[in-house]
C-alpha cells in the first residue's frame, strides 16, 4: 500500500519536473554579503566558524558599559567540529607571540567589563601578554565561569618575571579554555573596555568600535571557499561576463587558501561531505544527467573536473546513504562546450538529494594541479529519468515539459527497437535539428537539449517503423 501510495504521488509530480532545476544554475545571480566580522587589530575565529556552521561566531553587538559597541564571542558547534569564540591580537606561538605590536610600558592589572554565559565545566578567558625579545615574560588572565547576569566589572593582575620593560604586547579573548582544551558548545561571553591599569599605553581598539567585515560576491545558491581568500582577496570563484548566455557566468580560479591549502571549487551543496560534496539540491525522482557549457584554461597539463552525487535520507539509520557517484573530467578548450554528466541509478527508492561540483584543477588524483586553472562554468541544468506509470499510460510518445527553456524529455512508446530518429521544425517547416538515438526496446527514454533554440513553437517527428510527431514550446 505505501509503495503504491508513493508511485501515485510520484506520477503527479511528472509535470513539475522542470522545477527541479539547479538554484541559479545560469549564475546569473550574485550577492555581496559579509560572511563573518572581526574587530579591527584583531584576528578572530569567524572564517572557521563560517566554514564549520555557514556563520561567524564573533560579531559586535550594543555596548552596555562604553561607547556604542561591544565583542560577542561564542562557542559553536555543527555536531562535528566544535569552534571557540576568539579574538587574538598577536597569534600565540610557544612561549612567544606571532604579531602584536610594540609596547613599553609595565601595567599592574587587566581590567574588563564583561556579560558572560559559560556552559558548566568550561572557562572563558581574557588573557593580555607581555614579551621581550620574543619571549613572554609577563601575562595577566582573566577567568570568567557560569553566568553572570548582567556587564559585570572584572579585574586581574599582572605578573611579571623581570623588572624591565616589554617590547611587544598580544592579547586573546575566548569563549572557551583555550588552556584545558575543554570548549563547551554555548559559551558566550559579551566583552568591553579593556583596560590596563598603571600604564598609559592601552591595546588597541579597547571598546571594540571598529570593526573590519569579510565580504564576498557570492553566486547565489552555491557553496565556494571565497571565505578563504578574505585576507588577501585572490578568491577562487568570480563572476564573470564572458557568459554563454545571459549576462554573466562563474569562473573558478585554483588559488591558495589562507590555512596554506590549494583550492577551487564551487558546489551546490557544501563541502562538510565524507565522499565528495555533502547536501545539494532536492530531488524527487532519479536524475538522469547533468548538463551545461564550460571553457578551461589550465596551466601546465592540469585537468577540470565536474561530479555529482546522490543519496537519500535514511530515516531509521539517521543518516545519508549514498546512491551514486560520477565524475568527469573536462579538457582544456577556449570557446563554450557542451558536457554531460550521465547517471546510472534508475529504481526505487529515489533519492532525495543530489550535490552537483566543479573544480578548476584535478583535485581527484591531484596530478598537473597548477595555481591559476580557470574553469568557466554556465547554464548548468538537470534532466530525470520518467517515474514509474501504470498499465494505462499512454501508448504514444509525449514529450514534457512543454513549454520548456532547457531540456526536452522524451517518452517513448511503440517505437521501433533499434536505431531511429527525431527531426525538429521550426514554424516555417525547416530542419532545425535531428538526432539518431537507440532504442533497446519499443519503450524508452532520452533527453534532448535545447536551451540554444530560439524561442517559438516546434514540431518533432520520429522516423522509425512507426512514425510519430508532435509540437512543443520553446520559451
Amino acid at each position: 500500500m505505501k509503495r503504491t501510495f508513493t508511485l501515485l504521488a510520484s506520477t503527479c509530480l511528472l509535470v513539475s519536473v522542470s522545477a527541479q532545476q539547479p538554484q541559479n544554475g545560469g549564475f546569473e545571480n550574485w550577492t555581496a554579503s559579509t560572511i563573518y566580522m572581526d574587530a579591527l587589530s584583531y584576528y578572530g575565529s569567524g572564517q572557521q566558524s563560517y566554514f564549520a556552521t555557514g556563520a561567524g561566531n564573533v560579531y559586535s553587538v550594543s555596548s552596555p558599559v562604553q561607547g556604542v559597541l561591544a565583542a560577542h564571542l561564542e562557542t559553536v558547534t555543527n555536531g562535528t567540529d566544535t569552534v571557540t569564540g576568539m579574538l587574538l591580537h598577536g597569534i600565540p606561538s610557544g612561549n612567544s607571540i606571532d604579531g602584536g605590536s610594540a609596547y613599553t610600558s609595565q601595567p599592574d592589572s587587566l581590567v574588563f567589563w564583561a556579560n558572560h554565559d559559560v556552559m558548566p565545566g568550561d572557562t572563558a578567558l581574557c588573557v593580555v601578554a607581555f614579551e621581550k625579545l620574543n619571549s613572554i615574560y609577563g601575562y595577566g588572565i582573566g577567568y570568567m565561569t557560569g553566568n553572570s547576569g548582567s556587564c559585570v566589572r572584572y579585574s586581574f593582575p599582572i605578573s611579571y618575571q623581570f623588572p624591565i620593560a616589554p617590547d611587544s604586547i598580544g592579547l586573546i579573548i575566548s569563549s572557551s579554555n583555550l588552556f584545558s582544551g575543554i570548549a563547551i558548545p554555548g559559551s558566550t561571553v559579551e566583552i568591553d573596555n579593556i583596560q590596563l591599569i598603571g600604564a598609559t599605553q592601552q591595546v588597541p581598539n579597547p571598546y571594540f568600535e571598529v570593526w573590519a567585515p569579510s565580504i564576498v560576491n557570492e553566486p547565489d545558491g552555491w557553496a565556494t571557499l571565497n571565505f578563504a581568500n578574505v585576507y588577501d582577496g585572490n578568491y577562487s570563484v568570480m563572476q564573470d561576463n564572458s557568459a554563454y548566455m545571459g549576462s554573466y557566468d562563474c569562473m573558478i580560479e585554483t588559488t591558495v587558501a589562507e590555512w596554506g591549502d590549494t583550492i577551487g571549487y564551487i558546489t551546490n551543496g557544501n563541502f562538510n561531505g565524507q565522499n565528495g560534496p555533502g547536501g545539494g539540491m532536492a530531488v524527487y525522482q532519479n536524475p538522469q544527467k547533468i548538463t551545461g557549457y564550460y571553457k578551461y584554461i589550465p596551466v601546465g597539463n592540469d585537468t577540470a573536473l565536474a561530479g555529482a552525487w546522490t543519496h537519500r535520507w535514511d530515516v531509521v539509520g539517521d543518516s545519508a546513504v549514498p546512491y551514486e557517484e560520477q565524475l568527469i573530467w573536462l579538457p582544456a578548450t577556449n570557446t563554450w562546450t557542451y558536457f554531460e554528466i550521465n547517471l546510472t541509478y534508475n529504481q526505487f527508492p529515489y533519492p532525495d538529494t543530489m550535490a552537483i561540483a566543479f573544480a578548476s584543477s584535478n583535485f581527484e588524483n591531484f596530478v598537473g594541479i597548477n595555481l591559476g586553472s580557470q574553469l568557466f562554468i554556465d547554464e548548468v541544468g538537470v534532466s530525470y529519468f520518467p517515474l514509474g506509470m501504470d498499465d494505462h499510460a499512454s501508448s504514444v510518445v509525449s514529450v514534457f515539459p512543454n513549454p520548456t527553456t532547457r531540456f526536452l524529455n522524451v517518452r517513448l512508446e511503440n517505437v521501433a527497437e533499434g536505431s531511429n530518429t527525431i527531426n525538429i521544425y521550426d514554424a516555417t517547416g525547416q530542419l532545425v535539428r535531428s538526432e539518431k538515438f537507440s532504442n533497446a526496446s519499443q519503450s524508452g527514454f532520452f533527453t534532448l537539449e535545447v536551451s540554444d533554440m530560439a524561442a517559438g513553437t516546434y514540431i518533432w517527428k520520429i522516423q522509425g517503423t512507426d512514425s510519430q510527431s508532435g509540437t512543443f514550446v520553446k520559451e
